[in-house]
């Protein structure tokens, strides 16, 4: 009884090891991707803040920019394998459809 109880308590912390491992190497991994889509783009002398937040519907981390010149848009960046997509939304969480009002747009294809 005592050696299943030992492994089952090993089995449950090598799974959190593993998961806590594999959020921070995601959230690492999102971070790099849009910073080096950014700087491609040029944007990044532009940014007033940035922030990378965890999406608890998606299950994915996410890069929140909001630039010097439009204070009123917040731009959120996603990462899929290196490929970086971005959307504007107004400060109340609305996403713009019209895109000819962001300036900072990136649908950024990473080179393979």
């Amino acid at each position: 009884m005592r050696k299943v109880l030992i492994a089952l308590v090993v089995l449950l912390l090598v799974g959190v090891i593993w998961y806590v491992t594999g959020r921070i190497i995601n959230k690492t991994q999102t971070t790099k991707a849009v910073d080096e889509a950014i700087e491609e783009m040029g944007f990044s002398d532009a940014i007033s803040h940035k922030e990378t937040v965890f999406d608890s519907k998606t299950g994915d981390y996410e890069v929140e920019v909001i630039y010097e010149d439009e204070k009123e848009h917040l731009y959120i960046y996603y990462n899929d394998q290196g490929d970086v997509t971005g959307f504007g939304h107004d400060l109340d969480g609305n996403e713009i459809t019209d895109t000819s009002k962001l300036k900072y747009l990136i649908d950024y294809r990473k080179p393979r």
